[in-house]
């Protein structure tokens, strides 16, 4: 107490301030009703613009902001507060002084400079708070209207402040993770239907009981022996398990069956000490009907075999039977879980119980079926040839179609299924089914089809894809992925004006991969992302150095993948790319499909202004292979047009495409917009896109995709 008395005079406070702080405390009895105020008075006493307080989530293993005070205009650090900050603030979580501050944002390390200008701050004071020697948070105190030196008095105060608001945080979250506990715990207890009742070690008398306990026996009450208020009996019970505790290891129990309930049921005992000392045995009782069930191999629901059970079957029925051909099915309903959402859980159930009880009707005796999990379904299935066994299936979808139009006319549900048809190779069953299960996943949600066979194509696909995943990460790192550049021409200098960058996948073999190989795959896992910045850094490389030689500047495209529309994050980073290399931003043509516009069409167009905002050319990749964006295009904030190759797959172009084609160029002319042709491959196009005032060109007839170097040094030869 003396040292804490001791640092305490060594700081120079604003008790007036502290006075304050202290005051609202005492006139609010909850601290997190105080807590604003608080955050508020200090603000408003040192002129601040903004007072954040972040914790670290130990739950989630997060930083996040719990409280933020702002002075009215200024921003939040964040927008959503249960992700981190696009700048990674965080980074600076572990630093080792209690104090951190500066007085003018352009005097400090530009790394930082850069996260904090992007948050406003001209100047700012960073305290941390503590518990058990940990840093558990930190406060930033912010200045975003101008520069100021931070007195001795200001920083110790913000320091003592913050530790006082520190010890209020670590209360309060401390008391809400109690209340918390306390809350789960009394929910499992009140809700989960469990029965457990608490009896002194000699007397068996009760001294607590589970909720549940309470609404089977409405007249139980402490201090009963426990075999005469739940049993009726006059003596302990003889396959009490308290009797096997010592030599269970503390822990027995045993089943039995009851007659009136038709149920099996387990009790089982445990011993502990109580708070007073006192040995008290707990013991708890629940119905096993349905696990024994599961033991026996059956699902409690459809009555169907278990997974496990049905493996077995399915090996023992393949090797007895070694005549007959077998195919696996691999079946669930689209959607189901809307089923459930929307009609209850009940309803899903008894959908699943008519499914089963339906299929079972049509398999013989040497057929199985068994239910995997929630809706999904397997069968093994014997068949003459594959024709003979697809109609079947079709047949037997038909009878339970009918029987859902019927008894389900209001809910419809839609079954999907995969086919494998066993080889005789085939010797680990569950490989065999995963088959059946890909193949049923490729149909999953598309309507298209109901039915799905795993054949060779299928797997030759499937493999690729393995092998695409595989080794993307691999590739990214060793700069397998090549960028290539594909000249646009103006169509009346017949000069290079611009590129296209486009990617390509050398694999260590030296063949080369086009983009429709993989680039599915990677939007489809994410991957993507890594890959688009990837070719954005290449390009902007380029770019540099051509600039940099003092060449004419060139517009060069890149792509904008649909998985980009709702990243936040996507417009920061690519603002600080283009920084890193100092392009100019109307040297950059970001490119959106015309699929794009099929969905979330507010938050495209939202993210084109921001980045026509920044500067960037804005163009629609493929216009013409869709058909909802014409009746848009007078609406979208974009630059440039670019017709789809579609057109131009025919050499020899047919009066229709020419109409089509110069209605579009006429149309978009209308509108300010610049026009370029994809896919040129005769002089004739090149011709009647130059007759009909098409501004730009690329394709075939002009240069094919090529690797930057050959771009570069056409440039240099032009």
């Amino acid at each position: 107490m003396e040292q804490k008395n001791t640092v305490m005079s060594q700081m120079k406070i604003d008790y007036k301030l502290l006075d304050r702080v202290f005051e609202i405390i005492k006139h609010n009895k909850e601290l997190d009703q105080s807590f604003q105020s608080i955050l508020e008075e200090i603000g408003t006493f040192y002129g601040l613009s903004r007072i954040t307080v972040c914790e670290y989530d130990f739950i989630n293993g997060n930083p996040i902001v719990s409280h933020q005070w702002l002075r009215e205009g200024c921003q939040p650090y964040f927008l959503n507060q249960n992700k981190k900050s696009e700048l990674d603030f965080f980074e600076s979580w572990n630093f080792d002084s209690d104090l951190y501050c500066f007085e003018d944002v352009t005097k400090i390390d530009p790394i930082d400079r850069l996260c904090y200008e992007r948050l406003g701050i001209q100047a700012m004071v960073q305290c941390g708070f503590y518990e058990n020697n940990q840093m558990v948070g930190m406060i930033h105190f912010d200045d975003c209207i101008q520069i100021r030196k931070w007195e001795k008095e200001v920083l110790d105060t913000l320091t003592i402040l913050t530790k006082f608001i520190g010890e209020i945080i670590i209360h309060i979250r401390n008391k809400k993770m109690l209340q918390r506990e306390i809350f789960y715990s009394q929910a499992v207890f009140n809700n989960q239907r469990l029965v457990y009742y608490f009896i002194k070690e000699d007397t068996y008398e009760l001294v607590n009981y589970s909720a549940f306990i309470k609404n089977l026996f409405p007249n139980l009450k402490i201090g009963e022996v426990c075999y005469k208020a739940l049993f009726d009996k006059d003596s302990p019970c003889e396959t009490c398990p308290i009797r096997g505790l010592s030599k269970n290891n503390g822990r027995s129990s045993y089943e039995f069956y009851d007659s009136n309930n038709e149920a099996w049921f387990s009790i089982t005992a445990t011993s502990m000490n109580d708070m007073d000392g006192q040995k008290i045995y707990i013991l708890g009782i629940s119905d096993v009907t349905g696990f024994l069930e599961r033991v026996n191999a059956k699902d409690a629901l459809t009555g169907l075999l278990t997974l496990s059970r049905f493996e077995a079957d399915a090996s023992r029925l393949i090797t007895k039977n070694s005549d007959k051909n077998y195919a696996f099915l691999y079946i669930d309903f689209d959607k189901f879980k809307n089923i459930n959402d929307e009609w209850g859980y009940s309803r899903g159930n008894e959908i699943l119980y008519h499914y089963a009880k339906i299929s079972v009707k049509h398999l013989n005796s040497s057929e199985l079926a068994c239910r995997v999990s929630e809706d999904k379904f397997i069968k093994l299935l014997t068949y003459e040839d594959r024709n003979q066994l697809i109609n079947r299936v079709i047949d037997v979808y038909g009878k339970i179609r009918e029987h859902f139009t019927v008894n389900f006319p209001d809910v419809n549900p839609i079954i999907t299924c995969g086919i494998y048809f066993l080889m005789p190779e085939d010797k680990v069953i569950s490989m065999a089914v995963d088959k059946a299960n890909l193949a049923r996943k490729s149909i999953k949600g598309s309507h298209k089809s109901d039915i799905a066979i795993y054949d060779e194509s299928f797997h030759r696909r499937v493999s690729k894809e393995i092998m695409i995943e595989t080794h993307m990460h691999e590739a990214l790192k060793n700069n397998d992925f090549l960028v290539y550049m594909q000249p646009k021409i103006d169509l009346k200098t017949q000069r290079i004006i611009g590129a296209e960058a486009l990617v390509r996948w050398k694999l260590p073999d030296g063949k080369i991969l086009g983009p429709m190989e993989f680039i599915p795959i990677f939007e489809q896992n994410g991957f993507i992302d890594k890959l688009d910045f990837y070719v954005y850094e290449k390009t902007f490389q380029v770019l540099r150095d051509i600039l940099d030689t003092g060449k004419k500047a060139l517009v060069v495209s890149i792509n904008v993948s649909r998985n980009h529309l709702n990243d936040s994050h996507f417009i920061d980073r690519l603002n600080q790319l283009v920084k890193k290399y100092n392009i100019p931003n109307e040297l950059i043509e970001l490119e959106i499909t015309e699929s794009m516009f099929f969905k979330e069409l507010d938050r495209l167009i939202y993210m084109i202004k921001k980045l026509r905002e920044y500067g960037f050319l804005i163009s629609i990749d493929d216009f013409g292979s869709g058909y909802s964006s014409l009746n848009l295009l007078k609406d979208l904030p974009v630059d440039i047009l670019k017709i789809d190759k579609e057109f131009f797959m025919e050499r020899k172009m047919n009066n229709e495409d020419k109409i089509v084609i110069s209605g579009i160029i006429s149309l978009a002319k209308g509108l300010g917009l610049k026009v370029l042709s994809e896919g040129v491959e005769t002089k004739e196009q090149a011709e009647f896109l130059a007759e009909n005032s098409c501004d730009m060109a690329q394709g075939y007839w002009f240069y094919r995709p090529m690797p930057i170097e050959e771009f570069v040094e056409i440039l240099n030869e032009s």
